[in-house]
């Protein structure tokens, strides 16, 4: 260890550099220092080199530290690393001094300094050193650290080399070796005002007259040395100390008169000793005493009155003490007493006796922890009417408390009583404590929360009853408690199930935190969401959550945590937040944070909207309201997204299976695209399903995949349902009998892929390809059919030529094994040598030209059909010749909701002139209705549709017009009539067909203001008739009043129709044939 010898040298160096400010080298070669000035404090670095003849030391490593002013300098490392040795430079660890202006400090800290043998410096030099000129004005405060304690008669001669003699404060800390002091070691400071003498464990003993001439002397501390025992007469002298601490010494006994003179003394450490023996007289000299640890001592009673000479006793502690109860006295005269705490006493402090701390007026704080009691007196606190906290904690015995306990503690604040035995607390038990602002209940057995136990503390803020048994929460336990902000109810077996949708803290509406951890907790309750404005922390972990359902957007906090990590979460319901989140103004706000970590989340369409929210597919308005985290990587289960990260589930590629589902079928919904895919491949099937699935739990389907391949089915079954129509997409047929695939693109309005690959087709007609070019259809599959390669299959040929964009294996379409789009005409419809066709036709010409005159006349009508379907020698043919077996003038078309306008008006109009058909009057019952529409269509001249917006909206009313559509486009002539009743319906509403009409072709509209122009509109576009025809105007007209149930009159005869002599027409009355007159 380092002798005074070595301290003397360093010093020495420290004081010379202080007065130059520059380097220095000590006069002895054997020290020299180093300086480092900041504005605020010097530091000197002073080694020791290394003596003759003793081995190598460790070169000092320094590293950059902050000093407590806030300036760097290098510090040697505690590592000691060996650097590289060199004979001449190398020292010993250095002695650090410090000298703080602004605090007037030194500090002296030999905690790096370590010599092994100084034996070889002269001791003379001690006595040699010159007087130096540092002499301050301010008193100044020393400290030693893990310096050996400096030796001789007086620390005044160890202050000399400094030439100070205004010395406020010394500090000796952690001196090791045997340490003798001379009763005159302290003479020559007589104006120091503290001295502390802690940690030396070589300080066994103070002499009797140690302290004689610090006559100041006001605060003495002597904690933790080895003193064994004290002279009665050593403080005699301390007539101004204040505060005296031998704490955590050996000191056995203590002479009643050893605190004689110190009347001034008002704070006294006595703890942690092996004293036996305190008596009343033994505080009889100290009557202003005013604080007393009396904490760790050996005894185990105190006997009556030992305190009441302490009149103005304010603070008592008593921890870690043997006492197994206290006399009911104890407290009977320190009225002043304010703090008591009374802390680990297991297995000693069994009972306190009545009314211990009661009559007590300023009594604010007791705290007693850690004891043996079973039970506490009703009247412990009675009449100490100031008492403000209150922690009994850690008395695992306690099992309850009367309801008496807190009587007269109406100012009480704070109430700890965790970690106790409570089982059950009475009724009413805190209804004194108006003004409890804080209750710890935690780490007690209760298993269930009264109605009215929290009754009467109405300010409650904070409520702690964590690890308790707790399974039953009284519905309106808490409903007094609207003040609490802070509630932790972590670690119980709460479920809070009850038939409302509220849980028990539906009042507490302050509430900011929530630890409701470690519970069976499984649903998120409504107060917690709509009520609960302040929320900031909702901690549900490890609980028994399995489903989050569909209202974390009602939250109505903000910047809100609700950790759910380390539950069962399978599923996370976020339907409406999109919904919810577009409804909110566009502002910036911090959204509120839900934690899912440590959950088994289903990578399946159950959490089809928590996948959408992930890959940030919702609106931005969405994450302004909610962040979702999971700050540990959650891996998916489910095939096929197994050991991928939840993140990273791409909603698009989501298929959900739908158990309903038509029979051999399977089913699976695409939520992204709202598309149900219905898979009924090789199901031995000889017709399409009669209903197919449009819903998928609450979602419904906007499109639908058919996939029928590698069945038997011919043909589109007649009485599917109109899901059909309205929502099939895609249809494969492929690999099925299917010989004509007209039927397929009439009916199925929607339909935009179809594959009638792998069937049964051997030409294509020109219906189908007009068809598919009105339809929607961008996808067509022909290939592997049996296609008949000869002329017939020109037509396909010539569509896959124009079209490839829409027959998309074109290049698989095989001519008698051939590519048929690589093919020529003249390979599949060969035509003859023109020189032999020139021979022929000249040959014919006369047979021909003769044969055709004869078959003119023969079939004059036949060939006139033909010539107006090809355009041809029109000036020939007449419209009356081509529609002479035609049955009826005019088919109309129109929506039920128009019903009135048609037939009150529109029809009588026209049954004067023409013969109609209309659904009405002709359709049979019972018959197919998409077979009597293309009957009416084919047998009438016209077809005339009333259009409007509920003939846009009718399904049968623009099948109507698809099929007119198709006929007008075989027979190339102009076959509808358009009527425009009330306005034209809106673009959007109208199908694409329908709108290219409008924009082709004119129509009539009805005016009611001027309907003479419309009709004669209407007659104009109607068909026209000969001279020769007009006679048989008469017969029409009868046939039409027959129709609708009117006589009409024969060359003075009115036929009259009875019941049983007229045939019913379908769809109309029976008639009356009446005789005139």
């Amino acid at each position: 260890m380092m002798s005074t010898k070595a301290i003397v040298w360093l010093l020495l160096a420290f004081l010379i550099q202080s007065k130059a400010e520059s380097e220095w080298r000590c006069p002895n070669p054997d020290c020299h220092c180093t300086f480092e000035p900041t504005s605020t404090e010097n530091t000197w670095w002073c080694y020791h080199k290394k003596p003759s003849g003793q081995s190598a030391s460790p070169r000092v490593e320094t590293l950059p530290i902050l000093l407590e002013n806030g300036s760097v300098h290098n510090e040697p490392s505690p590592n000691y690393q060996i650097g590289r040795s060199d004979p001449e430079e190398e020292s010993l660890i250095p002695l650090k001094i410090c000298f703080d202006k602004a605090e007037n400090t030194l500090d002296i800290d030999c905690s790096h300094f370590s010599i092994a043998n100084v034996s070889h410096l002269n001791s003379s030099v001690f006595n040699s050193l010159p007087q130096l000129n540092l002499v301050n004005s301010k008193p100044i405060s020393v400290y030693l650290k893990l310096c050996p304690f400096p030796g001789g008669e007086s620390f005044q001669s160890f202050l000399q080399i400094l030439n100070v003699t205004n010395v406020e404060s010394l500090t000796i800390t952690n001196s090791a070796g045997n340490i003798t002091l001379s009763p005159s070691y302290f003479d020559g400071i007589p104006y120091v005002k503290s001295i502390s003498l802690e940690s030396n464990s070589g300080l066994t003993e103070l002499p009797a007259d140690l302290f004689k001439e610090t006559l100041d002397l006001k605060y003495l501390t002597l904690r933790g040395n080895k003193i064994t025992q004290l002279d009665v007469n050593v403080f005699r002298h301390l007539k101004k100390l204040k505060t005296l601490d031998l704490g955590n010494n050996q000191i056995s006994e203590l002479d009643p008169r050893i605190f004689q003179n110190l009347t001034s003394l008002k704070d006294l450490n006595i703890d942690h000793n092996r004293l036996v023996n305190l008596t009343r007289a033994l505080f009889t000299n100290v009557p202003n005493l005013v604080t007393l640890d009396i904490s760790g001592i050996k005894m185990s009673v105190l006997e009556s009155g030992v305190f009441d000479d302490l009149v103005k006793l304010k603070i008592l502690h008593a921890h870690k003490t043997q006492f197994q109860t206290f006399p009911a006295d104890l407290f009977s005269k320190t009225k002043e007493l304010q703090e008591i705490k009374i802390f680990y006493h297991k297995g000693s402090l069994v009972k306190l006796p009545s009314a211990l701390f009661s009559n007590l007026p300023n009594l604010k704080k007791v705290d007693i922890r850690q004891t043996s009691l079973e039970e506490l007196p009703s009247d412990l606190f009675w009449n100490s009417t100031k008492l403000a906290t209150l922690s009994l904690t850690g008395h695992r015995k306690l099992k309850t408390i009367t309801s008496e306990l807190f009587r007269d503690c109406k100012e009480l604040t704070i109430l700890d009583l965790s970690d106790n035995g409570f089982e059950s607390l009475p009724e009413n038990v805190f209804g004194f404590l108006e003004k409890l602002t804080e209750l710890n209940l935690n780490g007690n057995r209760l298993e269930k929360i009264t109605e009215h136990m929290f009754d009467g503390i109405i300010k409650l803020e904070k409520l702690y009853l964590n690890k308790n048994k707790l399974k039953v929460i009284g519905p309106t336990s808490f409903d007094f408690l609207r003040e609490l902000i802070e509630i932790d109810l972590s670690h119980n077996m709460l479920t809070f199930d009850t038939d409302f949708s509220y849980s028990p803290l539906k009042s507490c509406v302050n509430l900011e935190t929530m630890q409701l951890s470690h519970n069976w907790i499984s649903k998120i309750y409504e107060d917690w969401r709509i009520s609960f404005t302040r929320l900031q922390l909702l901690d549900l972990t490890w609980n028994n959550f399995t489903i989050i359902h569909d209202d974390l957007h009602s939250i109505v906090s903000r910047d809100m945590t609700m950790d759910l990590s380390n539950n069962q979460i399978s599923v996370v319901e976020l339907e409406n937040l999109e919904f919810v989140a577009e409804q909110q103004e566009d502002y910036d706000q911090v959204p509120n944070k839900i934690i899912l970590s440590e959950n088994p989340i289903a990578c399946n369409c159950s959490n089809y909207d928590l996948f959408l929210f992930f890959n940030k597919k919702m609106s931005h308005k969405v994450y302004n309201m909610i962040r979702i985290d999971t700050p540990k990587m959650i891996l998916c289960k489910d095939s096929p997204y197994e050991n991928r990260s939840l993140k990273s589930v791409n909603p698009e590629t989501l298929r959900c299976p739908n158990e309903q589902c038509p029979l051999s079928c399977k089913c699976t919904f695409a939520p992204y695209y709202s598309r149900m895919t219905v898979n009924c491949s090789s199901a031995n099937l000889t017709e399409m399903p009669q209903n197919l699935p449009v819903l998928y739990k609450n979602s419904r389907v906007s499109n639908i995949e058919l996939i029928l391949s590698n069945n038997s089915i011919r043909e589109l079954t007649k009485n599917v349902s109109k899901e059909y129509a309205r929502l099939v997409t895609d249809l494969d047929l492929s690999d099925n009998q299917v010989s004509n695939g007209e039927e397929f693109i009439r009916r199925l309005l929607k339909l935009e892929k179809l594959d009638l690959s792998g069937n049964q087709l051997g030409s294509l007609s020109e219906e189908f390809v007009n068809l598919t070019l009105a339809s929607n259809i961008s996808s067509l599959f022909l290939s592997g059919n049996p296609w008949q390669c000869d002329c017939g299959i020109t037509e396909l040929f010539t569509f896959i030529l124009d079209r490839p964009d829409i027959v998309k294996d074109s290049n698989k379409i095989m001519c008698n094994g051939n590519p048929l789009n690589g093919m020529s005409t003249d390979y599949f419809c060969p035509t003859l040598n023109p020189y032999f066709i020139a021979s022929i036709t000249l040959g014919s010409l006369g047979v021909l030209f003769g044969l055709l005159v004869f078959l003119y006349y023969k079939f004059e009508r036949e060939i006139k059909v033909w010539l107006f379907a090809h355009n041809w020698l029109l000036c020939w043919v007449s419209e009356e010749d081509i529609d002479h077996d035609k049955e009826y003038d005019a088919f109309v078309c129109y929506s039920e909701e128009d019903y009135r306008f048609v037939v009150k008006t529109l029809i009588p109009e026209l049954d004067k002139t023409y013969k109609v058909c209309h659904h009405h009057r002709n359709f049979i019952g019972g018959s197919s209705i998409a077979d009597q529409i293309y009957k009416s269509v084919h047998k009438s001249r016209r077809t005339v549709i009333v259009l409007t917006e509920h003939f846009v909206k009718s399904y049968w009313g623009m099948e109507e017009f698809r099929t007119a559509y198709a006929q007008a486009a075989k027979d190339k002539c102009p076959r509808i009539i358009v009527i425009i009743y009330k306005e034209v319906p809106p673009q959007e509403s109208m199908a694409d067909e329908m709108k290219s009409y409008l924009n082709t072709y004119t129509y009539i509209k009805w005016g009611e203001k001027n309907n003479n122009w419309f009709w004669r509109q209407l007659h104009y576009a109607m068909p026209h008739r000969s001279v020769k025809t007009l006679t048989n105007n008469m017969a029409v007209t009868k046939y039409n009043l027959g129709m609708n149930g009117i006589g009409y009159n024969n060359h003075d005869t009115t036929v009259l129709f009875s019941p049983d002599e007229k045939e019913n027409q379908p769809g109309h009355y029976a008639t009356q044939i009446m005789k005139k007159g």
